[in-house]
């Protein structure tokens, strides 16, 4: 079932009060101008397919989590305004979980987010004010709304539900519990360790290589030791190449939320930028190495 769902992010969770009631808006409603990076956006008029509907299920982590899997923590009700859907849920404060869950609204670090039936949703073509090409949902069957780690997802972005990475209910509690600057310690660690498994060729998982290219390196590669000359095809070092992109925009954004405290590690982290700087020199040399390596299977093949 999870092939067939879609999900998209909405607004914070809010605590309304002490007893277990909590709040926040399901869908916002959005112009050509708010669309997300996917081009999506809601309004007013997109279907949710909720006639005749008072309330809708709700779980959490869309019943992916190990901890609460798909248990059903209640219903919640909504409402429409001119911001979006509005959703409103109790939670049983004498179940020790749910009241750790209960815990999270009241720091604000969980939101809602929303799923729907793909092969049901429809979106219609649009123009924003720069002229780029935006979509309006058309149709959005909303099937339940579940409470996930804020920020999951960008605020009504839209991804396949197999392909949503949420954080475990057990270690959003863990991270609740630590400071900030402990989280950006931990986030740097985290960085440092993609980064060098992305700079050492033999720490990658043999999955990223696919069944042809390992034959394909067998047919013209003869031993094991020739084979052990070229470390990478071109193929994946631009894969790698784009993750150690993507790594330094990560630090870009913390050094941009967090300055004072990134700039305490900054002989550590200008330590990484030299080694993403070697990597892409590295990843050229790869680059020429395999022209010259199909020059020499195109000589072999005449």
């Amino acid at each position: 079932m999870n092939d067939n769902l879609l999900v998209c992010g909405g607004g914070n969770l809010k605590a309304l009060d002490a007893e277990g009631t909590f709040g926040g808006y399901a869908v916002t409603f959005g112009t050509p101008d708010d669309a997300d990076n996917v081009g999506d956006f809601f309004t007013a008029k997109t279907d949710y397919w909720l006639e005749g509907k008072s309330a809708l299920p709700a779980v959490y982590g869309h019943g992916l989590d190990g901890v609460m899997k798909n248990r059903r923590l209640g219903y919640a009700s909504f409402k429409t305004d001119e911001t979006g859907i509005w959703a409103q849920g109790q939670i049983d404060l004498h179940d020790a979980w749910l009241k750790k869950v209960f815990e999270l609204i009241k720091q604000g670090v969980l939101s809602w987010s929303s799923a729907a039936v793909a092969h049901l949703t429809s979106r219609q073509e649009r123009l924003n004010s720069k002229g780029k090409k935006v979509f309006e949902l058309e149709n959005w069957p909303i099937g339940e709304v579940s409470l996930v780690p804020n920020p999951a997802d960008a605020r009504n972005s839209i991804r396949e539900l197999k392909f949503l990475e949420l954080p475990s209910l057990r270690e959003t509690i863990r991270r609740s519990k630590m400071s900030e600057s402990d989280l950006l310690r931990e986030k740097s660690a985290q960085l440092a360790d993609q980064a060098n498994a992305i700079l050492d060729p033999n720490r990658v998982s043999p999955s990223v290589w696919s069944q042809r290219q390992i034959e394909t390196r067998s047919r013209y590669l003869g031993n094991e030791g020739e084979r052990q000359t070229v470390k990478l095809t071109a193929a994946q070092a631009r894969v790698h190449l784009k993750r150690a992109e993507d790594l330094s925009k990560e630090y870009e954004q913390l050094i941009g939320a967090h300055k004072t405290k990134v700039q305490r590690r900054a002989k550590y982290i200008n330590e990484l930028w030299s080694q993403y700087a070697g990597y892409k020199y590295a990843g050229m040399e790869v680059g020429r190495a395999m022209k010259l390596y199909d020059a020499h299977q195109r000589r072999m093949n005449q």
